[in-house]
């Protein structure tokens, strides 16, 4: 019996589940958004498999929440994605403490929180997906706080994996660079 958690935007969090949905070794997908209703729909579309569960993950509160959740069901997990994430971009001035705070709280805290709560339930052979990005890479201007969190995610998820060696589990930093989601065109 194998567990799975996915975190975040739609498109992205709709292809992971995708293809998770396929593992027939995972008997249950836990997937957790802020939104109930995307989340149940995902549900409809990908089947029995798939367990919406409904928190911010920016808050602390919810993602202990999340944690209880975990130990409570003694959760064997095989896959834990942390895809939660999101940029503002624009002037430093332009965004409030609180808008800048819970950036860092969801893009940075809750892939720790996460992968600390996760990991105990992990058995060798499994994966920590940490979702980063090209602008980890370097200092951006009207995007500092979001390329900072995302170098913290892939610099953190390296020296994860190298800690996990020994325990057999791999941690692994995407760095995807401008997603761009369109229609195929008639020709595709």
């Amino acid at each position: 019996q194998g567990y799975s958690s996915a975190a975040s935007d739609v498109y992205k969090r709709q292809e992971f589940v995708k293809i998770l949905s396929k593992e027939k070794k995972l008997s249950e997908i836990w997937v957790v958004a802020r939104n109930a209703q995307k989340l149940q729909q995902l549900a409809e579309e990908f089947g029995t498999k798939i367990r919406p569960i409904a928190k911010d993950l920016s808050d602390n509160v919810q993602r202990k929440e999340l944690s209880a959740m975990i130990a409570e069901e003694r959760a064997a997990i095989q896959y834990l994605i942390n895809n939660a994430g999101y940029a503002k971009f624009c002037s430093y001035d332009d965004l409030s403490v609180e808008e800048s705070i819970n950036m860092i709280n969801l893009n940075i805290s809750a892939v720790v929180a996460l992968g600390l709560y996760c990991i105990p339930y992990m058995k060798p052979g499994s994966h920590i997906i940490n979702i980063a990005s090209q602008a980890s890479f370097q200092p951006l201007p009207y995007q500092n706080i979001y390329s900072s969190t995302k170098a913290f995610v892939r610099n953190y998820t390296r020296a994860l994996n190298v800690e996990l060696k020994d325990r057999h589990i791999t941690a692994t930093a995407v760095c995807p660079g401008c997603l761009l989601y369109t229609s195929p065109s008639p020709r595709d």
